[in-house]
């Protein structure tokens, strides 16, 4: 849990299994203009939204480094709407929201800190109009890729919202979200691959 660790764990499979793909699935907090719970985030970009200078009157002056996800991903994961629904259909678990989710691209910011209140959601919801959702992992996996030295790897992270970063944050929703978040991310995975061999 955290970029640091989700950046180490991303390099030492890199190193080791030398991936042409490296995609995280899972859950994310969301902003309730823009998703519902059970929404899928598919994030086009991450950054460390904590990173910058703290000025004496308390405000955070950002320092972003954006990093994206692979653009052919992020393509093949805005087509798979009908997937998504045959998956939400079959789910029997735990917490299912009564509508199939929507699939948002947009960006995911990354924190070291679990945000459960909406005074530090306006640190970075000024930081880009279009924010998503905020998870604590994806920047450091991106950040991991883009370094990388070896031959090329295509990577995205796609995470279902399960809470909308408020006081109201709860673990209801955390099985389908698991569940539903791996579901989407193996049709993108398939659709890749299927392209591949065509």
């Amino acid at each position: 849990m955290g970029p640091i660790a989700s950046a180490h764990a991303a390099a030492t499979l890199l190193a080791e299994y030398r991936p042409r793909l490296l995609v995280m699935t899972g859950i994310c907090g969301g902003f309730s203009k823009e998703v519902s719970i059970g929404d899928l985030v598919i994030a086009d970009k991450s950054w460390d939204w904590q990173a910058g200078k703290w000025t004496e009157d308390g405000e955070l002056a950002p320092s972003a480094d954006p990093r994206d996800g692979a653009a052919e991903l992020v393509a093949y994961a805005q087509t798979i709407g009908d997937a998504v629904n045959h998956a939400h259909e079959r789910f029997t678990g735990q917490g299912k929201p009564v509508n199939a989710p929507k699939l948002v691209k947009g960006p995911m910011v990354t924190g070291s800190a679990v945000v459960a209140s909406q005074n530090i959601q306006e640190v970075f919801k000024g930081q880009h109009r279009k924010m998503a959702g905020i998870d604590m992992e994806c920047y450091g996996m991106y950040y991991a890729v883009s370094n990388h030295a070896g031959a090329s790897v295509r990577t995205l992270c796609i995470k279902a919202v399960s809470d909308l970063a408020d006081r109201a944050k709860a673990d209801d929703h955390q099985q389908y979200c698991s569940y539903i978040s791996a579901a989407a991310m193996l049709e993108v995975v398939s659709l890749y691959f299927r392209n591949l061999r065509a």
